[in-house]
């Protein structure tokens, strides 16, 4: 059991100002089921001035510390709550009352802005049964007949992917097969519907693809990659998914490495930094930049891009709209 002055030290850190604190707090709440925390969850649910993760995680203890004051959040929430806050209210609710459920998804799904339906279909592929099925099947035939903003395609296709239910399965293999025979076929659904606002955070935040070691944005990043400040001015979303997964496909000027062997220079390897009909100029880093007449060179082998072809392992689909989001924005 949990003492009362254990309590009332865990309540008091729901009112600290770091989130992190405040985050550790509720999930402590919920593990331990502090129902005197109930008021404090609450009030962090309606408190718009908190992030929208902090007060979904809020929502989540609520239910386990006090199902009564969660139902009450949950009438709030259906009047006043974001989006998101409201999909996670379904999908908490959802277990106890999956008929419920399923028609409040179905009225985002018509209804809704495209963030509402986004998130339905999220909820909807973990809502179980016939009736989320069906719900599914109608939707992934609108997909199929093309009677769906791109922006939904993702998360029709992601959300009856996961299904067990032969319809679906089925309706998934004929949607694939319907995809262009390219190596961006499968990858087309992330070229709209991300969030931009996400995207950036991956883009400066996600250790494991390091973006701003690279690229700069606003002066912001390194220059071992091409600056992006502009980039959604300059190409479409087709190239930026390209580029993020298949960087040897096109690699931009100024940043292809490359090594030659040349009389009257000997071995030289860097960055192409330029080419024309005659003359390859090469940044070297021992020798600097060298002009070398293309009659002299004897060998040439083209390198690879310095960006690892590994993201299309690390990144979802998801992520990946995301970011292609983020980088179209940039004009």
């Amino acid at each position: 059991a949990v003492g009362k002055t254990s309590r009332s030290r865990l309540i008091g850190l729901l009112r600290s100002e770091k989130e992190t604190v405040v985050s550790a707090a509720i999930l402590a709440s919920a593990s331990l089921k502090v129902r005197n925390a109930a008021a404090m969850l609450d009030g962090l649910i309606q408190n718009g001035f908190k992030s929208e993760d902090l007060r979904v995680t809020a929502l989540g203890a609520l239910k386990e510390v006090d199902p009564e004051t969660f139902n009450g959040a949950v009438n709030w929430i259906q009047s006043y709550g974001t989006s998101r806050l409201k999909t996670e209210a379904i999908r908490l609710s959802a277990a106890a009352n999956p008929e419920k459920a399923l028609s409040e998804l179905a009225d985002l799904l018509v209804n809704g802005t495209l963030r509402d339906q986004q998130l339905a279909f999220a909820v909807l592929s973990t809502v179980p049964g016939r009736e989320a099925d069906g719900l599914l099947k109608e939707w992934m035939e609108k997909l199929i007949s093309g009677q769906v903003p791109d922006g939904l395609r993702l998360d029709i296709s992601s959300a009856a992917g996961g299904r067990t239910s032969p319809e679906l399965l089925e309706l998934s293999k004929a949607y694939a097969a319907g995809r262009p025979k390219t190596q961006l076929g499968n990858y087309l659904d992330a070229r709209y519907g991300g969030d931009p606002v996400n995207g950036k955070k991956i883009f400066e935040e996600r250790l494991e693809l390091s973006c701003l070691r690279c690229h700069a944005v606003g002066g912001l990043g390194g220059n071992a990659g091409p600056d992006l400040a502009g980039i959604g001015a300059r190409v479409d979303r087709d190239y930026l998914i390209e580029s993020i997964l298949f960087p040897n496909n096109q690699m931009a000027d100024g940043f292809q490495n490359i090594v030659v062997s040349a009389s009257g220079f000997g071995e030289v390897a860097g960055i192409l930094k330029s080419e024309t009909d005659s003359t390859l100029s090469i940044d070297s880093p021992e020798e600097g930049l060298l002009e070398i007449p293309k009659a002299n060179v004897l060998e040439r082998i083209d390198g690879l891009s310095a960006m690892p072809e590994e993201f299309r392992q690390i990144l979802s689909q998801q992520d990946l709209r995301d970011l292609v989001a983020y980088l179209a924005e940039l004009k």
